[in-house]
């Protein structure tokens, strides 16, 4: 164990306690803390409002990444691939991961004042479909996300994986009731369109 470069702190130790918010991340969930896999997510979670606590890199992932964790403040922790792999309990195939806090709540007047267009999802239960929905928002320029009650958590790292960090950019209202805010929506000067997969709805 030693310094590395761009003042990370190399690692040796699966068992290290400074390993501790990265450990047997698989199917771990929290109320606090969100995770970010892979060097592009990364780079766009050190880029958003949200605090990195501390990145784990891969050596060559480090060359890429390291400078700007360092900037932001965050941990900055190299180790070995075989190192990472026993700390997270799978392997990492992209080398870089970090852990940072959990937006806070926002509210839905707050997003719909910010916003000129806003994407919102209903029964969107796969992380993998969240995610796309997020990047795909982002893509065409939405200010917020909205989602109702049933909708899977927008800060799972699987859904901010497939969202490559974008999600990350969008302020998100997790509504308690449905719906309810899409009214809201209107009131406040936004018309609603709709799309469904279901084949009744033509």
């Amino acid at each position: 164990m030693g310094d590395a470069a761009d003042g990370a702190v190399a690692l040796d130790d699966p068992h290290d306690a400074r390993l501790d918010e990265f450990r047997d991340l698989r199917g771990r969930e929290s109320s606090s803390l969100m995770w970010a896999e892979g060097a592009t997510v990364v780079e766009r979670l050190l880029a958003s409002p949200h605090r990195t606590r501390a990145v784990l890199l891969t050596p060559r992932a480090a060359e890429r990444l390291a400078p700007l964790a360092t900037a932001s403040g965050a941990a900055v922790l190299v180790a070995e691939r075989d190192v990472v792999h026993a700390a997270l309990g799978f392997d990492l195939h992209r080398g870089a991961i970090a852990v940072a806090d959990r937006p806070g709540p926002v509210e839905l007047a707050d997003a719909l004042a910010a916003s000129r267009t806003v994407v919102a999802a209903e029964g969107i239960t796969d992380a993998v479909n969240l995610g796309a929905i997020a990047r795909s928002a982002r893509a065409l320029g939405a200010g917020s996300l909205v989602l109702d009650p049933t909708c899977t958590d927008p800060w799972y790292r699987r859904t901010i994986r497939v969202s490559m960090g974008e999600i990350l950019h969008l302020p998100v209202v997790r509504s308690r009731s449905w719906p309810g805010p899409l009214d809201d929506a209107v009131r406040a000067g936004y018309e609603v369109w709709a799309l469904t997969p279901d084949p009744r709805c033509r």
